[in-house]
């Protein structure tokens, strides 16, 4: 099924391949997509093949996908977002929609377009805002959760679409496999509500409530990995 209304923004990243993969699978091809292209492809070199569950298929080429199920698309050699060139093509395409993969943080003159950016954040708003979300949702609370929201200049404090709690995971690999699994799937959610309804459903956030983190320190971030990958035992008194 063509979303004729909506489009998606691939960086080069593997939320994107998350993203993109997942809508096909579910029969939901974006009308158009923006290839923001990476120099070179270093970041293949964080992924460990060992302790992985393959939600999908991280070295996949977004190109091929988008061939096969001939999905137009754009090509432009930039990591940002509020790169001029993006913000011409999206300035005049007909989607009022567009799915947001990364790029950095959204500026004044793509949010004035009058296009709605969809973004799935790994953390359950507003609670959990900023950065590295989904590791201190494990400390503290024992499980992962994400959040679809419009954004805009105000981050992480748009119009929500939906939330979702998921269980944590039991791999080591959360940056790179298990936070653009949550992200993905609650992105198929809202798609086919939109599908089914005609529209997206949102509903204000308390900008005033929440707590916003920064990048975790990596003692804390090790310690929220453990907790995934160790179960707890306990010890006998005896």
């Amino acid at each position: 099924m063509i979303l004729k209304n909506i489009g998606i923004i691939l960086t080069p990243t593997f939320r994107a391949m998350a993203y993109l993969q997942r809508l096909i699978k579910n029969n939901m091809h974006p009308n158009f997509a923006i290839i923001m292209e990476r120099k070179n492809t270093d970041h293949l070199s964080c992924i460990n093949k060992e302790n992985t569950l393959h939600f999908f298929d991280k070295f996949k080429d977004s190109k091929v996908i988008l061939n096969k199920y001939n999905i137009p698309y754009k090509e432009i050699n930039t990591e940002d977002c509020n790169d001029n060139r993006v913000i011409e093509v999206i300035k005049h395409r007909a989607e009022k929609y567009f799915i947001y993969t990364g790029g950095g943080i959204l500026k004044e003159s793509i949010l004035s377009l009058g296009k709605k950016i969809i973004h799935v954040h790994p953390g359950i708003v507003p609670q959990y805002r900023g950065s590295t979300c989904i590791y201190y949702s494990i400390i503290n609370e024992d499980k992962c959760g994400a959040t679809a929201f419009f954004m805009t200049k105000k981050i992480d404090k748009g119009e929500v679409i939906a939330k979702r709690f998921f269980k944590k995971p039991r791999i080591l690999n959360i940056d790179y496999e298990y936070d653009c699994h949550i992200r993905s799937a609650l992105l198929v959610e809202i798609i086919k509500q939109y599908i089914k309804k005609g529209k997206f459903e949102s509903a204000p956030q308390n900008r005033d409530k929440g707590e916003t983190y920064h990048i975790i320190h990596p003692v804390l971030k090790h310690l929220a990995i453990l907790s995934c990958v160790y179960k707890k035992h306990k010890i006998s008194r005896n």
